[in-house]
């Protein structure tokens, strides 16, 4: 699925992602691809992406929101700040 995280000043991840988990404000949850569509809020915590090579990036992140879909996931964020993977 497409993952795209954006913050106010740029795009900071876009690319296919096996997986995300994402820190929402009723708890964290993940999405795989073909994800029921549905919108949440986000608290301060961090995205982790699984990578199709195995990779995972992580990224911390303060408050946005996440819209989810069956093809792509689009995170709006506040402001990040990249952990490495």
């Amino acid at each position: 699925m497409l993952l795209n995280i954006i913050a106010p000043e740029k795009t900071l991840f876009e690319a296919e992602a096996e997986m995300v988990t994402i820190p929402g404000t009723e708890g964290v949850f993940g999405v795989l691809p073909r994800h029921v569509p549905f919108i949440s809020s986000l608290k301060a915590g961090t995205i982790i992406i699984d990578m199709a090579d195995g990779k995972q990036q992580k990224i911390e992140v303060t408050d946005g929101f996440a819209e989810v879909t069956p093809e792509r996931v689009t995170v709006l964020i506040s402001s990040a700040l990249p952990l490495g993977g």
